[in-house]
């Protein structure tokens, strides 16, 4: 055989042998993302797309009743005054029960919630500045305290500029 054959098995086998490396060593394929308001988001996983428009996503669990609601607020830093305003405009709904509110951080990000209750359903209503824009996140559906905080944290973790629609 040719010395040149012998080099091209051998890159072959190193080639194959990184691929099967690569693929028995990952643990996930990918993740769905969405895009509204030149904002990319990672979808959480077992969520789908329902309508989005410019300014809103709503994503949705196809077996239970979550929902997600995403929605671009603008371009300045207003989170916290929205925050101030929905939590005035709860306390004031008769139909609001149990409100509560927190503040904490994700990657550096301060994240602003408010629990509520609506006919004995739980609701979080979320508020975040990143990447130059607002964004309020609506959470519906949730039985468990930590799948909201580990879809929300997803979220805001992944939420992103769409460079493809060029500059804001």
């Amino acid at each position: 055989m040719d010395k040149r054959v012998i080099g091209i098995i051998i890159i072959l086998i190193i080639g194959i042998g990184c691929m099967y490396f690569a693929a028995s060593n990952s643990n996930n394929v990918g993740s769905a993302i969405t895009t509204f308001s030149k904002t990319i988001v990672t979808l959480p996983n077992g969520f789908s797309v329902g309508e989005t428009n410019e300014q809103t996503a709503e994503l949705y669990n196809k077996n239970t009743p979550e929902r997600i609601n995403i929605s671009d607020l603008g371009k300045n830093d207003s989170s916290l005054k929205a925050f101030e305003d929905d939590l005035n405009s709860l306390s004031k709904d008769s139909n609001v029960n149990e409100i509560t509110n927190s503040t904490r951080t994700v990657n550096n990000i301060n994240v602003y919630t408010i629990t509520y209750k609506t006919n004995d359903e739980t609701k979080y209503s979320s508020f975040v500045y990143t990447s130059n824009h607002t964004y309020c996140i609506n959470m519906t559906g949730f039985d468990n305290a930590d799948k909201v905080n580990n879809d929300l944290d997803l979220i805001i973790k992944t939420i992103q500029p769409d460079y493809k629609q060029g500059k804001d």
